[in-house]
C-alpha cells in the first residue's frame, strides 16, 4: 500500500493535468495503479484542478489589473496634454493618421473591460468609447482643426461615416463587436 503522501502528489500532479504515464513514472507506480487512483480520487482531482484554475486566474487578473493601471496612468497624462494643446502645430495628415489609429485601436475591442465576481456570470455592460464626451470632443477639435483644408476634413468625415454605416450594416456597436438580433 504506498503511502498517503505518494497518493497526495498524485492528486497534485492529475490536477495540473499531467498524464497517467507520467505520474506513474514520477511515483515509482505501476500504470495500472494510477489509472485506479485516477478513478478513485477523481472528485479530488476535479477540486485541485478548479484551484489550480483559480490561481492562474487570480494571476492574470492581476498582471490585468496593474497593465490597466499602467496604460490608464499614461492615458492621463496624454489627456492633460491633449487638454492644453490646441493641435495648431500639428499638420492636417499628421492629425488625420492619428485620429485614424486612435479609432482603429478602439474597434479592436480595447475599450471594453469585464468585472466577474465568484458566481456571477452576468458580464459588465459594454462600454463605447465613440459615444464618450472626450470622444465627441476630440473629434469636434479635429474637424474644427482641419477646417483650414477642406479635402482633409471631407475625407476624414466620410471615413467617420463610411464605418457608422458599415459597423450598422454588419450588425456591430461603435467598437466593432457583433450584436445579435
Amino acid at each position: 500500500m504506498k503511502d498517503a503522501e505518494t497518493k497526495h502528489r498524485f492528486i497534485a500532479l492529475r490536477g495540473e493535468e499531467k498524464s497517467l504515464r507520467t505520474i506513474a513514472r514520477e511515483l515509482g507506480v505501476g500504470r495500472e495503479t494510477a489509472r485506479r487512483w485516477d478513478h478513485k480520487f477523481k472528485e479530488q482531482i476535479e477540486d485541485r484542478k478548479v484551484l489550480e484554475l483559480e490561481e492562474l486566474r487570480e494571476e492574470y487578473l492581476l498582471t490585468e489589473k496593474t497593465r490597466i493601471e499602467r496604460l490608464g496612468g499614461q492615458l492621463l497624462r496624454i489627456k492633460d496634454q491633449l487638454d492644453e494643446s490646441d493641435f495648431s502645430d500639428i499638420e492636417a495628415p499628421k492629425l488625420l493618421d492619428m485620429e485614424l489609429k486612435l479609432d482603429a485601436a478602439l474597434s479592436k475591442g480595447d475599450s471594453r473591460l469585464e468585472h466577474k465576481t465568484p458566481g456571477d456570470e452576468n458580464e459588465a455592460p459594454e462600454v463605447s468609447f465613440k459615444n464618450s464626451p472626450e470622444y465627441k470632443k476630440f473629434l469636434s477639435k479635429l474637424m474644427q482643426l482641419l477646417e483650414r483644408y477642406p479635402e482633409a476634413r471631407d475625407a476624414v468625415s466620410s471615413g467617420l461615416l463610411e464605418e457608422g454605416a458599415s459597423s450598422k450594416a454588419a450588425g456591430k456597436d461603435g467598437n466593432g463587436r457583433h450584436h445579435k438580433h
